[in-house]
């Protein structure tokens, strides 16, 4: 599951990725302090990727404007 998680505005973040193909991306917004929850969650600045297995565990991140290595990804999703 691909989930864009944000603080902005739903409107603002469908113009900033329009054009992009972000066909199954769950837009997760933080309504409330959303600077707060990113702090908690250890998220600043720079766009992070994390790519969590079936269990929640953490098993790679990925920072600045690029997202991880498809095998990464396939080795992550099928583990």
């Amino acid at each position: 599951m691909n989930i864009w998680l944000a603080g902005e505005e739903v409107s603002a973040l469908r113009e900033f990725y329009s054009g992009y193909d972000f066909e199954g991306v769950v837009l997760g917004r933080i309504p409330e302090d959303p600077a707060g929850a990113f702090e908690r969650l250890g998220v600043f600045g720079t766009p992070i990727t994390y790519l969590l297995d079936a269990e929640g565990r953490l098993r790679m991140g990925a920072m600045g404007d690029t997202l991880p290595p498809v095998n990464k990804g396939r080795e992550v999703c099928q583990s």
